[in-house]
């Protein structure tokens, strides 16, 4: 299988830190690429890394036009079209608020606006355990955080590490930790290939 397919597509996010970003060379970084690295070592898997933004990648795997994502969510719609690895990080969601909002406590986010780019998980989780949130849909994670800025949205969520990188590199000072979403059970991360290759699927298991 190797010898026959030789162009094996990986789609990479430029912004999702510390899983999937570019680095000031413009190379794919992140704890992914990281493990997409060991898995080529050890089973001759080679690959080429287009960058998009997360929901063009995500339309493209689901297309096969591309071949793997290297860190996704599993939700019980992405099950009909993806294959998903074993789970190898385990992400801690947040919210995250500006400063100037008088929030204190979980309930205080009602009615609040929540800024979230297309097609993010997240959206099921928020609208499941948090349905008078109102979501703000823009395109990507900066545009989110910019929606907060100007007043467009009041929250963000996401994973804490990827706020915290991505706002620390912006020098946003006015956005800030609020709850976790920890009680809400675990968020795995995982690789995924389109169910079309499940050759390549279990080479990615087996590295």
């Amino acid at each position: 299988w190797l010898d026959e397919h030789k162009d094996i597509v990986v789609g990479v996010s430029p912004d999702w830190k510390p899983f999937n970003f570019l680095n000031q060379q413009g190379n794919s970084q992140g704890i992914a690429n990281g493990y997409l690295e060991l898995i080529s070592k050890y089973t001759g898997l080679k690959y080429r890394i287009i960058t998009d933004e997360w929901q063009n990648n995500l339309h493209k795997i689901k297309n096969d036009e591309i071949h793997i994502l290297g860190s996704v969510y599993k939700t019980e719609k992405r099950t009909t079209y993806l294959d998903f690895s074993k789970p190898y990080f385990e992400a801690l969601d947040y919210f995250f608020i500006r400063d100037d909002l008088n929030v204190n406590s979980m309930s205080d986010l009602d009615g609040k606006r929540l800024a979230m780019p297309k097609n993010y998980p997240y959206r099921e989780i928020i609208n499941r355990q948090f349905p008078k949130i109102i979501i703000v849909e823009v395109n990507t994670l900066g545009d989110a955080i910019d929606a907060v800025l100007d007043n467009s949205a009041d929250i963000l969520f996401d994973t804490n590490g990827t706020l915290l990188a991505t706002l620390e590199k912006e020098g946003t000072t006015t956005i800030l930790p609020f709850r976790t979403s920890r009680r809400f059970g675990e968020n795995p991360i995982h690789i995924v290939v389109n169910k079309a290759n499940p050759e390549l699927a279990s080479i990615i298991q087996k590295g």
